[in-house]
């Protein structure tokens, strides 16, 4: 019974890390050019040419960020006996990022109500521009580029440095980490990088042994020696 609980729990948490960014990318292409996302108003003609897309676009990003959180448990399970405080410490400010990304979209659903004919246009702005202007949205933001930026970076490093999985998984996270700082406009091309990198994840996740080792591990050399020595 423990090993079939282990088992779902395995599959559970690889398939989260699969289908957690294939929605977000997913999201990600239904959405307004980032160029028009500056500020919390500029987005409203776009989603008045195309509201059902906007809510789609809405709706599939709240859907990936459900699916994140067991995602993020995943990595942390996989991380919990060689690095425990990396795996606490990123999945921590990983769902921190999350909740804050939470109440972004809430407001999209705002946005999304406020290109109805009977709603005041102007207002509509200027309510926007008060949320924006306010502390309580600066700390969500905060909350959401710190949280799911650092809390990446250290569970990337803690993926890189304890072999648990190949390396070029958390340097796809990584890289994806590193397009969307530099380069926000290619929101896609980063999107698709975190696809790889946790998609890859997920799939090795779910490839492992009854006894909670990736079935990629060697069972024989060097390596294999190393991991029978206590820590």
């Amino acid at each position: 019974m423990g090993g079939a609980g282990t088992a779902v729990r395995r599959v559970g948490f690889g398939l989260s890390m699969i289908f957690a960014p294939l929605l977000w990318l997913a999201s990600s292409a239904l959405g307004p050019p980032h160029r028009v996302s500056r500020h919390l108003a500029d987005p409203l003609p776009h989603i008045a040419a195309d509201p059902d897309r906007f809510l789609a676009f809405t709706l599939v990003g709240m859907l990936s960020l459900a699916l994140l959180v067991p995602a993020v448990l995943g990595v942390a399970h996989v991380l919990r006996e060689r690095r425990p405080i990396l795996a606490l410490s990123g999945a921590a400010l990983v769902l921190v990022g999350i909740l804050s990304l939470a109440v972004v979209h809430g407001i999209q659903l705002v946005q999304h109500q406020m290109i109805d004919a009977a709603a005041d246009r102007e207002q509509m702005v200027a309510l926007l521009q008060r949320v924006e202007g306010g502390i309580a949205l600066k700390v969500i933001y905060a909350g959401l580029l710190v949280g799911l930026f650092l809390g990446w970076v250290i569970l990337s490093i803690a993926l890189f440095v304890t072999h648990v999985a190949p390396r070029a998984i958390p340097v796809a996270i990584l890289a994806s980490l590193m397009v969307n700082f530099v380069k926000p406009e290619l929101e896609v091309v980063s999107r698709l990088f975190f696809l790889i990198g946790l998609g890859w994840l997920g799939v090795f996740v779910m490839g492992t042994r009854g006894d909670g080792r990736m079935s990629a591990e060697p069972t024989v050399g060097p390596r294999a020696h190393d991991r029978a020595q206590p820590s």
